[in-house]
């Protein structure tokens, strides 16, 4: 294993690319290092071989606090999601290249922001489900442009907040808005873009809700509220989303724990067609220091069931997905159970009726060895079926 990129800040999702590569997103606005340092905010293309990245930003795609970025295999156009509070917009890329290769975006191309028609400054920080709006697109002329302070008056904002240059202009030109822009994915002609916070707080709060996932069809433009989270149980700020190759979407949650019939823990929902949410897999990691000295591991004790689910990507073949649990890493001082002497990862099967909670664990869901997994995967041939492949991190 060797590091292909470095000297880039606080990475967030990404997303694959149909050539092959992975583009590799800042969630950051701000410089953060000396007026001498590079800026931040942007995309990066990482290539499978090291030594093939060029580690040059795509500053074309915009520089302000990325999340997540999606691909049309079929006109190569890149959809890109914003993660700033209340000031997060919708945005595409068109490359000038658009044959699709690995280095092609450095070509440049152009950035646009999405408008409600005929709706100036859409607000979509509070949904309902069905809720859809016909999009249009309009050209950002300077997408590096450094953040600005916040105009007086902008709602549902912190005093003192700035929104990055790419939003700036794009509510100067009335694009819409959304609260938290996180997870986007796509699948069969469709963007599923993950909006974690859509919704109002107890306090009445808009763009501090549970969350939200709209649907853009590409060929008509329109977008449609599929899922709505009206509370933590149906839904608990989705973050990270991904689609089987049969249309199951499913959320990585990242709201901190979900308490219910099972317990506290962050979970992995699924989505059915009418949008109604439902348990896929539950963290149920909780490690003492007598498992983690029986298991022979370096890793801190303590209630991990909050960390939150990542990652959910299918493997080639569209049978096998795999997700990862953002938590310690844990270290190990010898090979342990699941684990040869070559280092190499051997699966742990676990089956359940369908419908059944999957905890990631043991059979108890403690023993360390299972619990601090860093992968773990769902089969989807000929149905949800809840089997999954654990692998263990030590």
């Amino acid at each position: 294993m060797e590091a292909s990129l470095g000297g880039t800040l606080v990475n967030c999702a990404g997303g694959p690319t149909p050539w092959g590569t992975w583009l590799s997103c800042e969630e950051i606005k701000t410089n953060a290092s000396s007026s001498e340092g590079k800026k931040h905010g942007y995309v990066f293309e990482v290539h499978p071989e090291a030594e093939r990245t060029s580690g040059r930003p795509l500053v074309g795609l915009g520089r302000f606090s990325h999340e997540a970025v999606a691909v049309d295999p079929r006109t190569g156009i890149v959809y890109l999601t914003e993660d700033d509070r209340n000031k997060a917009g919708l945005y595409r890329f068109i490359p000038n290249d658009r044959f699709g290769r690995h280095g092609s975006l450095e070509n440049g191309g152009r950035l646009q922001a999405a408008r409600v028609r005929r709706k100036p400054n859409a607000d979509l920080t509070v949904a309902n489900i069905g809720d859809s709006y016909w999009l249009e697109w309009v050209d950002i002329q300077d997408p590096d442009m450094d953040s600005i302070a916040a105009p007086a008056g902008f709602p549902d904002i912190g005093s003192g907040d700035t929104l990055s240059g790419p939003f700036a202009q794009a509510w100067a030109e009335g694009c819409l808005r959304m609260s938290r822009g996180e997870g986007i994915w796509y699948a069969h002609g469709q963007m599923f873009i993950v909006d974690t916070a859509t919704g109002v707080d107890s306090q009445g709060r808009p763009g501090r809700g549970e969350g939200a996932v709209w649907v853009l069809d590409l060929y008509s433009q329109r977008l449609k509220a599929l899922f709505v989270s009206g509370n933590p149980l149906a839904g608990n700020n989705p973050d990270n989303i991904t689609v089987s190759p049969r249309g199951g979407v499913v959320l990585c949650e990242d709201g901190g724990s979900s308490p219910d019939n099972y317990g506290p823990g962050a979970r992995l929902l699924g989505l059915t067609r009418r949008g109604e949410s439902f348990y896929l897999c539950k963290n149920n990691v909780e490690l003492t220091d007598s498992q983690i000295a029986g298991a022979d591991k370096v890793v801190a004790e303590g209630d991990y069931r909050s960390n939150e689910f990542a990652g959910a990507c299918w493997d080639p073949h569209g049978r096998t997905m795999f997700v990862n649990i953002q938590t310690r890493a844990s270290l190990s001082r010898s090979p342990a159970p699941g684990r040869a002497a070559d280092s190499e990862p051997r699966a742990q099967t676990r089956t359940a009726p369908l419908g059944a909670p999957l905890r990631f664990g043991s059979c108890d869901g403690r023993a360390p060895a299972q619990a601090s997994c860093g992968a773990s995967s769902v089969s989807d041939s000929g149905g949800w079926s809840p089997t999954v492949h654990s692998r263990s991190s030590a």
